[in-house]
C-alpha cells in the first residue's frame, strides 16, 4: 500500500505520513464499498489498509519515547500558520489527554474555553496545534470524567490545565506527545516579536463592572456611562478576537487539511 522506510532508520513523521495517507485511503476505501458493499477486492483491501494503520499505531507508540524527540530546555520552532514560527524553549515533555483551545496565540474566555473542553468531537490533530493538557491525568482516564461539577452542582478541582502544543500525533483523538513551552519569540515576515503561549483569560481580565456606590446621583450616572462605555469597549474587543480565532482556524485547516 506504501512504501515505508526500514524501521530503523524511520522518523515520527515518517509515520505520521504514512499514517494520515492511509486513514484517507481507508476513508476513499469505506466510500466506495458504502455503493458497492459485495465488492470482493474492495473488502481485501480494505482489511489490508486496517492492518497497515494497526502496524504504524505500534510502531508510533514505539517511538514516542524515542530519544530523538526535542528534549527539555531545548529550543524549538513551531509552525503555526502559513507565515508564522514561533520559538519556544521547552520546559517538559509528556503524553497527556488533551483539548484543543486555540491557534495562534489568539485568547478566547474562560466560558468558550469550557464549552470547548466538554465536547466530544474528534479532533484532526497536527503537529505544532495549540492544546491544553490536564497536568496529572494520562490518556486512559476520562478528561474531567466529561464534567467539572460534582452532584452538588459545585465545581471540582481536578488538576490544572496547562498550555502546551502538540508535539506528536498518536492515533487517538484525545492522545497526543505534547510539548510545554516557554515563550520565546515569533518570525513574522522574518521579524522576531515577542509572544506569549498564555492564551488562557488572565486573573483581572473581568468584564468592567458599575460602581453603585458613589456618593451622589450625578457620579453614579457619570460612572455608569463610562462603564456602559467600557464595557462595550470590551465586548467588542472579544468579538474581535473570537473572528481573529475563527479566521486563523480556517486558514489553518486549508493550510494542513487539504483533502
Amino acid at each position: 500500500l506504501i512504501m515505508q522506510p526500514s524501521f530503523q532508520s524511520e522518523t515520527v513523521e515518517d509515520i505520521e505520513n504514512s499514517l494520515f495517507t492511509l486513514m484517507e485511503s481507508q476513508r476513499k476505501v469505506e466510500e466506495l464499498l458504502s455503493q458497492e458493499s459485495d465488492n470482493d477486492e474492495l473488502q481485501r483491501i480494505k482489511r489490508d489498509i486496517e492492518m497497515a494503520i494497526e502496524d504504524l499505531k505500534n510502531r508510533m507508540h514505539v517511538r514516542r519515547v524515542d530519544h530523538a524527540f526535542t528534549c527539555p530546555g531545548e529550543i524549538c520552532e513551531i509552525l503555526w500558520s502559513n507565515d508564522v514560527w514561533y520559538a519556544a524553549v521547552v520546559l517538559k515533555r509528556m503524553v497527556g489527554t488533551v483539548r484543543r483551545i486555540g491557534l495562534l496565540g489568539y485568547g478566547i474566555e474562560k466560558d468558550m474555553d469550557t464549552s470547548r473542553m466538554r465536547k466530544k468531537d474528534s479532533y484532526d490533530w497536527k503537529r505544532g496545534m495549540k492544546c491544553l493538557v490536564l497536568e496529572g491525568f494520562n490518556a486512559v482516564k476520562e478528561l474531567y470524567q466529561d464534567s467539572v461539577t460534582n452532584e452538588r452542582n459545585v465545581p471540582v478541582d481536578f488538576g490544572q490545565y496547562k498550555s502546551a502544543v502538540i508535539d506528536t500525533v498518536l492515533t487517538s483523538e484525545r492522545e497526543a506527545w505534547v510539548m510545554f513551552l516557554d515563550s520565546k519569540f515569533e518570525k513574522v515576515e522574518g521579524k522576531p516579536r515577542k509572544v506569549t503561549f498564555d492564551f488562557l483569560e488572565q486573573p483581572g481580565k473581568q468584564p468592567p463592572q458599575d460602581d453603585t456606590f458613589s456618593s451622589t446621583g450625578a457620579e453614579r450616572k457619570n460612572r455608569k456611562e463610562k462603564g456602559a462605555k467600557k464595557r462595550e469597549r470590551y465586548i467588542k474587543k472579544q468579538e474581535a478576537s473570537k473572528k481573529k480565532l475563527d479566521d486563523s482556524f480556517r486558514s489553518w485547516k486549508s493550510h494542513f487539511c487539504k483533502k
